[in-house]
């Protein structure tokens, strides 16, 4: 029967258990959980039990699992990887136990075994990102709400200096105003919805008159 493996069988020292990330140490090549800490267990959902009878992928979220089979692919052949001993985190979307999807801050790095075989083994270091995204989410909501409300407020001043003009006899000068306030409008939605309009398949200049409407009363229908 195979001996469970310690933290001291790959010079990981005590704070193994008290550290509040996930650490979690695999074979490359197999992909089997050798060490799992309580940080993992709380941020995955799977008991030690559990989880040393798992694959590493089955962590992975599932449309990143052939990136990550290929990367340990790499290492496990030249000891060489895009992420591994790089020092620097990233960020990727992970699965829990009950298959929810959430991102995480990955860090992983190479380690060595004092067990007699040359497999390759690696460390990964996994901390839960998802506060810090809703805080981005709320971050861009507020932004995009501000500037909705500078979009708001110049056409607002644009229509009224617009509508002055035109009372006071200067209709010129007043179609001059109303165009302009509408460029501006036309500016300022499309910078606010460059990365979005893709997702509506409509083009924000689709929502803004490229020129001003006709000033002229409508007459009513007898």
């Amino acid at each position: 029967m195979t001996q469970p493996h310690r933290p001291e069988d790959f010079g990981i020292g005590r704070l193994f258990e008290d550290i509040r990330d996930a650490v979690i140490v695999a074979d490359a090549k197999s992909e089997c959980i050798l060490l799992w800490n309580r940080g993992a267990a709380e941020m995955f959902g799977y008991s030690r039990d559990e989880a040393l009878s798992m694959l590493l992928h089955q962590l992975v979220a599932p449309h990143l699992v052939d990136l990550h089979r290929a990367g340990l692919a790499r290492y496990q052949q030249n000891g060489e990887g895009d992420l591994v001993d790089s020092g620097k985190p990233v960020e990727v979307e992970a699965m829990r136990k009950g298959g929810s999807i959430f991102p995480v801050e990955l860090t992983l790095n190479s380690v060595k075994t004092t067990s007699p075989d040359d497999g390759r083994r690696v460390l990964a270091l996994i901390r839960d990102a998802s506060d810090r995204q809703a805080a981005a989410q709320v971050r861009e909501a507020q932004l995009r709400q501000q500037a909705a409300l500078e979009i708001h407020d110049s056409i607002i001043q644009g229509l009224v200096v617009a509508k002055t003009s035109i009372e006071l006899g200067e209709q010129e000068r007043g179609l001059e105003v109303l165009g302009k306030t509408l460029q501006v409008a036309r500016e300022m939605v499309s910078q606010m919805m460059a990365e979005r309009h893709e997702i509506f398949g409509l083009h924000p200049g689709d929502f803004v008159r490229t020129e001003p409407a006709s000033l002229e009363p409508r007459r009513k229908e007898t």
